[in-house]
């Protein structure tokens, strides 16, 4: 066991190499001016046992930079109070030492973790005259540091960088998957691994549903052979639902892949990965509440006119549950899972959360429901959204299939059932935008399924005024790379 005793940062325990990436540090978070108090509820000994007892490499330390709770060796506390780590810091400091440390010749998973502690050590509010040594250390060490930096930046073929920081949990996720121009497709992207491949795409719907903004989303990523998947569909009468459902999907999937890595049953990393997400509402609950003016706001609010003052009544009742006949803000239901090889054949897991449909086509052309729904009922009986008390979480309901070489899975949303009482497989087959065996992965584009189908919709509307496919549609499609009788 590490003994603490007295611990003081500088010389002869600690290199010069040391100090200067401490310096980098300190002076990488002061600069960004965080608001709160920093390394809040972060004891130094937490970080100086964790290095010295049970010393993380610097995959485990990176598992910390991800848009989710990190798992692992990381401490407990760590683990269950990940929004407000990052909210105070933590995360921010972690990314600017890994980042510098090869500068530095830093290896060392437990001197990592010993830097970080003196940087929680720094900013203890009972410990003034720590806090005021670190500093002068700090300051000290501060020109040579980035002497060596500018050195090393000047010399690389990226030229210099600006900042050595993430940008907060909060942000850097949502900047990354609300990119989409407008709401038409908001994603068409096929994935491939050496056994399977994937179709995925978005729509608003039909043009006399008029759904002015698409809630639904999907996401996924690839880990070896298996794929991450997710599709949301964000509830209409929660505010914030938009932006719940892709960043719901887009840090699921993030979370999967990581946690994909680590030998664990597919339940787990399914159920894990889902708490994850979670997890990241939270922060963004969190953040938003603590700052009205955040700019945040505007993409989490995205076509909503509520006004703000009405927006924080609603995202503070989520919080702390006064009104229980208000709904949820930031909610959306969930359909994610892992594909992955599996003897002959494949297999799928997945969490089923709220609606939304999942449907096995075989090769003798029958369709069967995995899991169904009444497309009469408008009711959600589910569904994920911020919650800080983690024994409130809904668990889900959690399936695993094992398919055949020459199935295919669709995953849908509650929109392609709309208007009709047949699988949304047959529909899709029925009207010609749906077909076994004839696609390759540049002539099959779901985003291009879901266009024809909307069109189709839109004829049968005005001709017979018949409502069919009336919402947001997103649609997975999964299948074998190599079909083996």
């Amino acid at each position: 066991m590490a003994t603490i005793g007295k611990f003081q940062l500088g010389a002869p325990r600690d290199s010069d190499n040391f100090l200067q990436l401490f310096a980098i540090v300190l002076d990488e978070l002061e600069k960004q001016k965080l608001q709160g108090s920093l390394f809040a509820d972060i004891p130094p000994a937490l970080l100086l046992c964790w290095g010295e007892n049970n010393e993380p490499t610097l995959a485990d330390l990176q598992l910390g930079l991800e848009p989710v709770a990190p798992q692992g060796n990381w401490p407990i506390e760590l683990q269950n109070n990940w929004p407000r780590a990052v909210k105070n810091g933590f995360q921010q400091a972690l990314s600017a030492a890994l980042t510098a440390a090869p500068s530095f010749r830093i290896e060392s998973g437990r001197l990592i973790c010993r830097l970080l502690a003196f940087v929680a050590q720094t900013y203890r509010p009972d410990n003034e005259e720590f806090s005021r040594r670190n500093r002068q250390i700090g300051r000290s060490q501060l020109a040579a540091a980035r002497a060596i930096l500018n050195k090393e930046r000047s010399n690389s073929p990226e030229g210099p960088k600006q900042s050595l920081l993430l940008q907060p949990l909060h942000t850097s996720a949502a900047k990354h998957i609300l990119s989409s121009p407008d709401n038409k497709a908001v994603l068409e992207e096929y994935l491939s691994t050496p056994a399977l491949r994937l179709w995925q795409a978005s729509h608003s719907g039909p043009t006399f549903a008029q759904k002015g903004e698409n809630q639904d989303a999907t996401y996924a990523l690839t880990c070896d052979d298996a794929i991450a998947f997710a599709l949301a569909d964000g509830i209409s009468t929660s505010y914030g639902a938009r932006f719940a459902a892709k960043t719901v999907a887009f840090n699921f999937c993030k979370a999967a892949s990581c946690y994909m890595a680590v030998p664990n049953d597919i339940e787990t990393t399914i159920r894990k990965s889902v708490q994850s997400a979670q997890d990241w509402l939270n922060s963004v609950l969190l953040h938003l509440l603590d700052d009205p003016t955040a700019p945040e706001w505007n993409d989490v609010a995205g076509q909503s006119f509520i006004a703000r003052d009405v927006a924080l009544r609603l995202l503070d009742n989520t919080r702390t549950r006064q009104h229980h006949h208000w709904g949820p803000s930031l909610a959306t239901t969930l359909i994610a899972g892992i594909a992955r090889p599996f003897n002959h054949g494949w297999e799928v897991g997945f969490l089923h959360i709220g609606d939304g449909v999942v449907e096995r086509w075989v090769e003798n052309g029958s369709v069967i429901p995995l899991i169904s729904m009444d497309n009469s009922q408008s009711e959600i009986d589910a569904c994920i959204s911020p919650s800080l008390d983690r024994l409130a979480s809904h668990v889900g309901d959690f399936h695993q299939f094992s398919l055949h070489s020459t199935d295919l899975l669709l995953v849908s949303s509650d929109g392609l059932t709309r208007g009709h009482e047949s699988t949304v497989t047959k529909k899709l087959s029925e009207i010609g935008t749906l077909q076994r065996g004839v696609y390759d992965h540049k002539s099959l584009r779901a985003s291009r399924m879901l266009n024809k189908a909307c069109e189709y919709a839109d004829r049968l509307y005005e001709t017979d005024r018949l409502s069919l496919f009336a919402d947001n549609l997103s649609l997975i499609i999964i299948e074998p790379n190599l079909k083996t009788k």
